[in-house]
C-alpha cells in the first residue's frame, strides 16, 4: 500500500470520529431518546443508589439504549437525557456499541499504520491516545476511566513488540505477527469475546501455525500476556471493588460480581461453629463436617487467592522458559475456559490438585508417609483424590513395585474404609451435587442426561447416541489411539495417577474446572508423545469446555439456526472428549495387562 493512500486512510479515522463526536453533539436533547432507553424512568432511582455504592460522589448515571432494531436511537449517543425525578446526570450510550467501535478502531489503526515503512511509534501512540479520546466523548460525553482504557495500552505495547520492532529493523512483517497480536489484544479487551471465538484460533493454529517456529518477541509476548492475565485476577480478587475488569476477565457462561465464590462457601462453613451456616450445607467430605474453627470468611479467601494464583503464576512462568517451541499452545491452554473457570471460582478442586502435584512430583520420592498422610487427608475434604490414589496402585503395578503396591493397597482400604462409615452414618446423598448441563460439565452421566434433554426423554435414543459416538470415534480414529499407547511415559507416577484420575472422573458427574489437571501433566507429556493428535484433541476439548454458547442450544427447536453453531461446538467438546477417553483407556488396558503375560 501506497504511504500516501495509508495517510489518507489514517487522517479518515479520525476525521469520521470527530465528525461522528460533533454531529451528536449538536443534536437537541428530545424526549425521544427516552423511547429507545431499556430502563423506564422511575428505575433511575435503584440506579442512582446502586452508584452511590459503588462509586462514591457519583453523579453520572449511564443507561443503555436499545438500538436494535431501533436503529434511529444513535442519535442519542452520549446525549443527556432529562429525567425529571432524577437527582443525577443520565447520559443515554450503548456498551455493546462501544466496545465493538472501539475495538474496530484500534484494529483498523494499527493494521494501517503497520504498512508505513518509515513510521514513528510516538506518532502511533499519539493517535491510539486520540482515538480513545474520541471514542469516549463519543459514546459518555466524557472520559471514562474505567478497564478499557487499558486496551489502548495493551494495543500500544503489542504494535511495539511484534511490529514496531520489524518495522525498525527493516524485517518483514508476517501474518503470525498479525495472529498473535489479534489474539492478546481480545484477550484483554473482553475475555467473553476470546472464548467465543478460540475454536477458530485453534483451528487456525493446528493448521498453520503449530510447527512454525516462534521468535524471541513471539514467546516473550505470549508468556507475559497469561501472566499478566493472572496478575489482574490476583489484583481484581484482592480488591474486592473490582468490578468491570473483574468481569471482563471472566466467561460469560460464568461471570458475575462475586469473587472467590466456592473458597468463601468453605470457609463459611469451617465457621459454621461459631458462625450460623444458614442454608449452606456441607457438599464434600468428613473433614468439613467436623472440623470447624472460627475465621473471616472473606480475609481467609484472600490469602488462600493469594497464595494459589501466586503459585499459577510460577507454575506458568517455568512451564512457558521450559516450552519455548511451544509456547502459543500453553497459551491456550492456561487461558483455557476451565482453568480461568476455576481461578474465577476459587474452587477447593485448584487447591487439591496443587498440593497433589506438589506431593506426587516432590514428596513420594523423599517423604513418602508425609505424602500419603497429605493424600488421605484430601481424600477426606474431597472424595476424588482416592482415584489418583488408584492412579499410583496402578503405576506401582506396572513398575512391579511390591513394596509401594502394599503401601497403596493400605492407604486406600484404609481411607475407603473412612468413607464408607461417613457416607453410613451421615446422609450426604442429597448434598453431592450431580451437575449436568451443556454449558460446563463433563463426564459420561452428564452428557447422557444432556442428550435425553436435547432429544425429549428418548432413554433409547439416548444410548444409542453414546454408543454411535463411541464406536465412531474408534472407527476413525484406531491407528492414531495404538500409536498414542505405545509412547506414553507409565513410569511416571504424575503422569499415571493424573490421567487415571481424569479417567475414572469421566465416569461420573463434574464441573469443568475440574480440567485444571491437565496443565500440571501436559508439559511433560507433549515432552514424550510424538502424535499430534493427542496435543490437538485435549487444545481442542479445553477451549470448548464452558461455552458462552451452549445456552442457546435450548432453544433448538425454536430458532433451528441460531442453535447451529452451539450445537456443532458440543459436537466437537464431546467427539473430542471421548478420543481423549478412549485414548487413555487403551493405553491403560493395554500396559497393565501385557505386564504378565
Amino acid at each position: 500500500m501506497k504511504t500516501k493512500t495509508t495517510s489518507f486512510l489514517i487522517v479518515f479515522v479520525f476525521l469520521f470520529n470527530s465528525f461522528f463526536f460533533l454531529s451528536l453533539n449538536q443534536i437537541d436533547n428530545s424526549e425521544s431518546c427516552i423511547e429507545n432507553l431499556y430502563l423506564e424512568q422511575n428505575a433511575i432511582k435503584v440506579l442512582e443508589q446502586t452508584n452511590k455504592k459503588l462509586f462514591k460522589n457519583q453523579k453520572i448515571i449511564y443507561i443503555q439504549l436499545d438500538l436494535i432494531p431501533e436503529i434511529n436511537g444513535i442519535k442519542c449517543l452520549g446525549q443527556e437525557i432529562d429525567f425529571t425525578n432524577s437527582h443525577s446526570k443520565v447520559i443515554a450510550t450503548s456498551n455493546k456499541i462501544f466496545k465493538i467501535y472501539l475495538f474496530f478502531t484500534l484494529i483498523f489503526i494499527t493494521l494501517l499504520y503497520s504498512q508505513y515503512k518509515k513510521n514513528s511509534f510516538l506518532t502511533y501512540v499519539l493517535l491510539i491516545f486520540i482515538n480513545q479520546v474520541l471514542v469516549n466523548l463519543i459514546f459518555f460525553s466524557r472520559i471514562k476511566y474505567d478497564y478499557f482504557l487499558f486496551s489502548g495500552l495493551i494495543a500500544t505495547l503489542l504494535y511495539y513488540f511484534l511490529l514496531y520492532k520489524k518495522i525498525a529493523t527493516k524485517n518483514k512483517i508476517l501474518l503470525i505477527d498479525y495472529f498473535i497480536f489479534l489474539n492478546v489484544l481480545i484477550l484483554f479487551f473482553d475475555y467473553n469475546l476470546f472464548t467465543q471465538i478460540s475454536i477458530i484460533f485453534i483451528l487456525m493454529y493446528i493448521r498453520k501455525y503449530q510447527d512454525l517456529n516462534l521468535d524471541q518477541n513471539h514467546y516473550l509476548v505470549l508468556k507475559y500476556s497469561v501472566l499478566i492475565y493472572f496478575s489482574l485476577r490476583l489484583i481484581t480478587g484482592l480488591e474486592r471493588q473490582s468490578g468491570v475488569l473483574w468481569e471482563s476477565l471472566s466467561n460469560g457462561m460464568y461471570r458475575g460480581s462475586s469473587i472467590f465464590a466456592d473458597m468463601v462457601y468453605v470457609f463459611r462453613l469451617l465457621d459454621c461453629k461459631n458462625n450460623s451456616c444458614g442454608n449452606d450445607y456441607n457438599a464434600y467430605g468428613p473433614v468439613l463436617e467436623y472440623v470447624k474453627f472460627y475465621n473471616n470468611p472473606i480475609l481467609s479467601t484472600k490469602i488462600i487467592g493469594f497464595l494459589v494464583i501466586t503459585y499459577l503464576i510460577y507454575f506458568i512462568n517455568q512451564t512457558f522458559n521450559s516450552n519455548r517451541d511451544v509456547s502459543l499452545f500453553f497459551f491456550y491452554l492456561f487461558l483455557s475456559s476451565p482453568i480461568t473457570f476455576a481461578v474465577e471460582r476459587m474452587n477447593l478442586d485448584v487447591v487439591i490438585f496443587i498440593i497433589l502435584y506438589i506431593c506426587v512430583k516432590y514428596l513420594i520420592p523423599k517423604y513418602k508417609f508425609l505424602s500419603i498422610l497429605i493424600i488421605s487427608l484430601l481424600i477426606q475434604i474431597k472424595i476424588y483424590p482416592i482415584f489418583l490414589l488408584i492412579g499410583l496402585l496402578i503405576g506401582s503395578f506396572i513398575s512391579k513395585n511390591k513394596r509401594d503396591l502394599t503401601i497403596y493397597l493400605l492407604t486406600f482400604f484404609l481411607n475407603t474404609t473412612f468413607l464408607v462409615l461417613y457416607i453410613v452414618n451421615v446422609n450426604v446423598q442429597e448434598n453431592i451435587p450431580n451437575p449436568y448441563g451443556i454449558s460446563w460439565t463433563y463426564g459420561i452421566p452428564s452428557h447422557f442426561i444432556n442428550y435425553l434433554e436435547i432429544i425429549n426423554n428418548s432413554l433409547v435414543v439416548g444410548i444409542l447416541f453414546v454408543i454411535i459416538l463411541i464406536i465412531g470415534t474408534i472407527y476413525f480414529f484406531p491407528q492414531k489411539i495404538n500409536e498414542f499407547s505405545t509412547e506414553i511415559i507409565f513410569n511416571d507416577n504424575l503422569v499415571c495417577s493424573f490421567l487415571i484420575t481424569f479417567l475414572l472422573t469421566s465416569f461420573y458427574f463434574n464441573f469443568d474446572y475440574r480440567l485444571i489437571l491437565f496443565i500440571f501433566i501436559l508439559p511433560k507429556l507433549l515432552q514424550n508423545i510424538q502424535t499430534s493428535l493427542f496435543q490437538n484433541t485435549i487444545l481442542v476439548f479445553l477451549v470448548t469446555s464452558v461455552s458462552p454458547f451452549y445456552y442457546q442450544i435450548t432453544e433448538i427447536n425454536i430458532n433451528i439456526v441460531r442453535s447451529l453453531f452451539p450445537l456443532f461446538l458440543i459436537v466437537i467438546n464431546h467427539v473430542s472428549f471421548y478420543i481423549l477417553f478412549l485414548m487413555i483407556c487403551f493405553t491403560y488396558y493395554k500396559k497393565t495387562f501385557s505386564q504378565y503375560d
